[in-house]
């Protein structure tokens, strides 16, 4: 069995969703590993899922170490500037044996990934990922995904029950407007009765129940029973996110920095685009609302991913497992939601089982292990959970 270390940020406000995905998995498949501090409990009166071990040296015992993402790049919810804590040196030693691991779940396009010291790093596990711009041969396509304590507070209630309806319920932990979700609503959702949209927007208060309060203090205040029993109760989610730009150049960092230049870039990329006819890019594209839609067995509404150039380990089918806007042909989109409630409901349906057989966290951690060339662990790794069973 191969030993794993992870680095997680001691900053404040820091909630390490992607780690904690992984390590649900790892843990699942019967891993033992450690970590630079105990961090996240998983469930009251339980222990850590990563815990501090003083006689585990992760220069010489470790064969991966897996650095955070809010380790190297996090956004400060106080003063919403982009905070980071120094790279270990030790994580560079010419003459280290350990895979050096980074999950970049960042927004934008161009984040700390791209920048000269993390070609040190062996892979990168990139959330936001699209297969039309440049991206560097050690990153790979990676998910936000989800962690067991969204599973804990589904009611499994039956499809039937679902209310035939579009929520649209943004701006819960933030104000900021992304570019697809202020032109979904102008182009989108604009074309439906307004009966059938559910604007209803969940409250803030701690929760009573003991787990789902620890979830809340643990995630500062992002676990919210209240959304997930909305958003189980409501067939069609609206989960559109991220930016559309130009489909041309291939490194669309020329002209997303700020000025009245790359704003000129800007245009005359798009004219070029246009009159060439490529299709436009999405990216930040990625949410945590996609996934735990499809974790709760309702569907989730974006725009059509693969057109748009997104790429994740494992492609959803549009209209198999969610709903994927042609921004085309939107009118299309809103007859057949309207029209076709039976395919709906069996979309619901194929999306959560397609969900949780490709990104459980513990599918997602066989998938990493396969990633990084490790995919003889697997077999290991189940036998060792037989055996603890």
């Amino acid at each position: 069995m191969k030993n794993f270390y992870f680095l997680i940020s001691d900053l404040p406000y820091v909630y390490e969703a992607g780690i904690i995905h992984l390590a649900e998995g790892l843990k699942e498949m019967g891993y033992v590993f450690f970590s630079n501090r105990d961090y996240w409990k998983t469930g009251v009166d339980k222990d850590y899922l990563f815990k501090y071990n003083r006689d585990f040296d992760p220069v010489t015992d470790a064969d991966v170490v897996i650095l955070s993402n809010p380790w190297a790049e996090h956004m400060d919810l106080v003063s919403f500037k982009l905070v980071s804590l120094p790279l270990p040196e030790w994580l560079f030693e010419a003459s280290r044996k350990f895979l050096l691991v980074y999950l970049d779940l960042r927004d934008g396009y161009k984040t700390v990934s791209y920048t000269p010291v993390f070609r040190k790093f062996d892979y990168i596990f990139r959330s936001h990922y699209n297969a039309r711009t440049y991206n560097w041969p050690n990153i790979h396509p990676w998910i936000l995904g989800f962690g067991n304590r969204v599973l804990k507070e589904k009611q499994n209630i039956s499809l039937e029950k679902k209310n035939y309806e579009i929520a649209v319920n943004f701006y819960f932990s933030h104000k900021y407007v992304h570019q697809l979700r202020a032109l979904a609503e102008k182009e989108i959702i604009s074309k439906f009765n307004p009966s059938f949209i559910n604007r209803k927007i969940t409250s803030k208060k701690k929760p009573i129940d003991e787990f789902s309060r620890l979830m809340w203090e643990q995630t500062f205040g992002l676990h919210n029973p209240e959304y997930y029993n909305l958003t189980e109760n409501t067939l069609i989610i609206a989960a559109f996110c991220g930016e559309l730009i130009s489909g041309l150049p291939i490194d669309p960092s020329v002209y997303l920095a700020g000025g009245s230049k790359a704003k000129v870039k800007k245009k005359l990329y798009e004219l070029l685009s246009a009159v060439k006819g490529v299709e436009k890019r999405l990216i930040q594209w990625d949410s945590w609302r996609f996934w735990e839609t499809l974790a709760l067995g309702s569907v989730p509404m974006h725009i059509d991913l693969a057109k748009y150039g997104v790429e994740l380990p494992v492609m959803p089918v549009n209209w198999k497992h969610y709903i994927g806007v042609d921004l085309n042909n939107i009118r299309q989109t809103v007859e057949r939601i309207i029209e076709e409630k039976d395919l709906i409901y069996k979309i619901a349906k194929e999306g959560n089982e397609w969900c949780m057989t490709n990104y459980a966290p513990q599918a997602s951690a066989k998938r990493f292990l396969k990633t990084i060339g490790l995919s003889s662990q697997i077999q290991d790794a189940s036998i060792i959970n037989e055996s603890i069973r």
